[in-house]
C-alpha cells in the first residue's frame, strides 16, 4: 500500500489505537477536527475513511454528521475528490448513524455502518475495504 493510508475522524485515543492495530502496517491519520478531516479527504491519498459522530461534549461543536454532509454533496469538491473511497461509520450514537448514512446517498464506494464495539469482529472486511 504505497503512499496511501486510513483517514479517521475520532476524538477517543483508545479507539485510534485500536484502528492503528487493526490497519497496521498502513499509515493512519486521525483527527477530531472536521475541517482538518475534510482537508485531508481532499488529498486523495486515503484508501478508507472512518468517521465517528460525537467528537466532544460541546453540543455546538462540529460532528461527524457535519463531515459527511460536506463529503456527500455530489456537486461539492469533497465528493469529487473522495467518492471512490470506502467509508466506515463507527459511531455508537444510535440516533446519528442513520442520518450520517443518509448524507452519503450518492457515494460511489462502499459504505459500512458498524458500531465501534463491533469493529474488531469485522477486521477482515475492513482491511479488505482498505486494500490491505
Amino acid at each position: 500500500m504505497s503512499g496511501a493510508g486510513i483517514l479517521v475522524l475520532e476524538d477517543e485515543s483508545y479507539r485510534i489505537e485500536i484502528f492503528e492495530e487493526l490497519f497496521a502496517p498502513a499509515q493512519l491519520f486521525a483527527t477530531a477536527d472536521v475541517s482538518i478531516f475534510l482537508k485531508q479527504a481532499m488529498s486523495g491519498k486515503y484508501t478508507l475513511m472512518c468517521l465517528d459522530h460525537d467528537l466532544c461534549d460541546d453540543a455546538e461543536a462540529p460532528t461527524g454528521y457535519d463531515a459527511v454532509s460536506e463529503l456527500g454533496r455530489p456537486s461539492g469538491p469533497y465528493f469529487k475528490a473522495s467518492c471512490h473511497v470506502p467509508v466506515l461509520l463507527h459511531s455508537l450514537n444510535p440516533r446519528a448513524g442513520g442520518p450520517m448514512l443518509g448524507a452519503l446517498w450518492a457515494w460511489e464506494a462502499a459504505i459500512v455502518r458498524i458500531p465501534f464495539h463491533r469493529v474488531p469482529e469485522y477486521a477482515a472486511l475492513l482491511r479488505s475495504l482498505a486494500g490491505l
